[in-house]
């Protein structure tokens, strides 16, 4: 009985596999944030791709940079990056001395 178990058991963990490809990525992420002074003034947006997104065609990554950094409104960017296919995933805002600080990371699948 016991090798009988044994042998269940072994061939049921034969079935099981983990990933397959484990150097592919299948999500990238990026982050930007705004930051504004008091309640009235305008937002300065900055852009951090954190990892190597682009890296074989950085002429686009500084094209998309720049624009994102032109733009004046959170909406704008959001709707921007949308049209390219990332996607929101949270948010957080800070706030020290009456400086705002807003974060926004955004998510795109491969």
């Amino acid at each position: 009985m016991k090798n009988t178990l044994f042998m269940v058991c072994l061939f049921m963990s034969l079935n099981l596999m983990a990933q397959s490809d484990s150097a592919s990525q299948t999500e990238f992420y990026f982050q930007f944030k705004a930051k504004r002074h008091y309640s009235g003034g305008s937002l300065r947006i900055s852009v951090d791709f954190g990892q190597k997104y682009l890296a074989t065609d950085s002429f686009t990554r500084q094209i998309m940079k720049s624009k994102i950094e032109s733009l004046t409104q959170i909406e704008d960017v959001l709707e921007y990056m949308n049209g390219y296919g990332w996607k929101l995933v949270t948010t957080s805002c800070s706030s020290y001395h009456y400086f705002n600080t807003y974060y926004y990371v955004m998510r795109k699948e491969n």
